[in-house]
């Protein structure tokens, strides 16, 4: 029996894509294989077949019905929230223990493979209904979601709203007269502030346990050398190109448009090494270059890597001095941050250079651009992106200009 959790940072990031693309190549390969999603949020019954817990059972090769669903995710909320706040929105409560009891009988009642897919976090388009209070968008592409939020605006909220854009004005308004104060916690601050004045009874963030896991318990045998080994060598290569990617736009944001050397990238990868070690003792998720989150932190005036340790030492005075405070907060004044930061993450330098680009450059770009935008999985836009250069790569190859160079000029390589 082994059983395997998959969750990750955010939503809409590929979690049961990636439980999906397990099951079937464990059912190709003979394998038992079960998967559950306990707790779901932002479910619509009428749209039950593209549900996270409708593709997991059609990857598994059942058909999805909500008998079926109710014996994978017995805990289904409408309000795309996190599960304890739509959880009580609907005059509910999440029992841990009872969550806890059910993922524990599914694995002693299945000797096979089971994989336990848990919940994600804050995405922008994701968090939009929050600031407008209307209910999670329909369609599977970051586009059409758009749109869909667009054609219910006429139904939306003015306290969400309230709450977003004045999380959004006072950051912005802080960040052009000072860089010294943390814009958007100063923004949080000022929605609490609205919250308590105008009486606002909006979803909050709720209480946030500061506590250390205890060691994770596991077992090995000479099976998992075959069914686990694999997927990790393939982990851990996505993982490192992440992580170097990561690298590449965090010096590219700090001005320094050159190539990451061989030196750099052997510490970066093995300080993220040494985490994921340290990360899996515990059973915490393994962790990733995260190049939004990065580039945040040089907007907000981040210049060496200790601003990292610095981070993680304030949000743990955050929780530890101030956790009745932060379970307080809105959750659309959290949106409004996100909004606010999406936007000042926007690097408006390569449009202005759009033109002044070469037409492969360019083109690549636009393509990668609008199939991020277009698609629900974000890994083919990329694709797209690289095949452009792939084919110009191969009609150079064979049909040459004569008006380039065919060799490197000496003084160049010298």
């Amino acid at each position: 029996m082994t059983a395997i959790f998959i969750t990750a940072t955010g939503t809409d990031v590929g979690k049961t894509f990636v439980a999906a693309s397990l099951i079937r190549n464990l059912r190709q390969i003979g394998k038992d294989v079960i998967a559950i999603k306990p707790v779901v949020s932002g479910f619509d019954p009428a749209q039950a077949g593209k549900s996270d817990p409708g593709i997991l059972l059609d990857a598994l090769g059942l058909p999805v019905t909500m008998d079926s669903i109710d014996l994978i995710s017995p805990w289904r909320y409408r309000a795309p929230l996190s599960p304890d706040l739509a959880a009580s929105m609907e005059g509910q409560r999440i029992d841990v223990d009872q969550v806890i009891a059910f993922c524990q009988s599914a694995i002693a009642d299945n000797p096979g493979v089971v994989l336990i897919e848990g919940i994600g976090g804050i995405m922008v388009i994701s968090q939009l209904p929050v600031i407008l209070g209307i209910s999670k968008p329909s369609g599977e592409s970051p586009l059409t979601q758009l749109f869909d939020i667009l054609q219910r605006i006429p139904t939306s909220h003015w306290p969400p709203i309230i709450l977003g854009c004045t999380v959004i004005a006072t950051s912005m308004v802080c960040s052009r007269y000072t860089k010294m104060v943390p814009a958007p916690l100063v923004g949080v601050l000022v929605a609490y502030g609205a919250v308590k004045l105008f009486s606002f009874h909006e979803a909050e963030v709720g209480s946030l346990p500061l506590t250390m896991p205890p060691l994770a318990d596991f077992t090995w045998d000479a099976r998992d050398a075959y069914t686990v080994l694999s997927a990790a060598f393939g982990l851990a290569v996505v993982s490192s190109i992440n992580l170097l990617l990561t690298s590449r736009v965090v010096e590219h944001f700090r001005g320094r448009h050159q190539f990451l050397k061989r030196s750099d990238a052997d510490r970066e990868l093995g300080a993220f090494g040494i985490a994921n070690i340290c990360a899996g003792l515990f059973g915490a998720p393994l962790s990733v270059g995260i190049p939004a989150r990065s580039v945040a932190a040089i907007r907000c005036g981040a210049t060496t890597r200790l601003s990292n340790l610095l981070h993680a030492a304030f949000l743990c005075m955050f929780l530890w001095f101030g956790a009745g405070i932060v379970a307080r907060v809105p959750l659309a004044a959290l949106a409004g941050v996100t909004a606010w930061m999406g936007f000042n993450l926007l690097d408006w330098s390569t449009w202005h250079r759009l033109p002044r680009m070469r037409l492969i450059d360019s083109a690549s770009f636009l393509v990668t651009m609008l199939g991020v935008l277009a698609v629900s999985n974000a890994i083919y836009a990329v694709i797209a992106g690289c095949a452009l250069y792939g084919a110009h790569y191969l009609y150079l190859r064979f049909f040459p200009s004569p008006h380039l160079p065919t060799e490197v000029p000496a003084q160049i390589t010298d």
